[in-house]
């Protein structure tokens, strides 16, 4: 992929993901920052949308040399990734206290940026390794 294409990518990923930390995200919540500290405590019980964001984090590093021939990383992130957002499109409720108490989803800005920044890297993860996967050109 261009270095230009692939810079403005991460620029956009890193742009809406921070944005997604300062916005509201669902009614039961607050901002994105708390989800992110918290987000966490939900693997226990097999809510695994907060691991989009270290993925996300490692999938910006990949993306940002130029010397990397994509692998299947990539195309392993563009896939669990893909899995995240829409688990996270078909939710339906979400729990608002440590009770367990569900409610029907209200989703925010904050929310809509982090799936914006989720899909905008589940693409770049996939472009990069359909970029890397074409063999090379043959010289002479």
């Amino acid at each position: 992929m261009p270095a230009r294409i692939r810079y403005s990518l991460v620029a956009a990923i890193c742009g809406l993901w921070v944005a997604s930390l300062f916005l509201p995200v669902f009614d039961a919540g607050g901002p994105g920052w708390i989800l992110l500290a918290m987000g966490w405590l939900g693997i226990g019980i097999g809510e695994l949308s907060w691991l989009a964001n270290p993925l996300l984090l490692v999938l910006v590093v990949l993306l940002l040399p130029a010397h990397i021939r994509g692998s299947k990383r990539f195309l392993a992130c563009a896939v669990f990734l893909g899995f995240v957002l829409l688990r996270e499109a078909m939710r339906s409720t979400i729990m608002v206290n440590e009770a367990g108490t569900l409610e029907p989803v209200q989703r925010f800005a904050g929310c809509y940026a982090w799936m914006g920044a989720v899909s905008l890297g589940m693409i770049a993860a996939a472009v990069q390794w359909g970029f890397a996967s074409r063999p090379a050109p043959a010289c002479g």
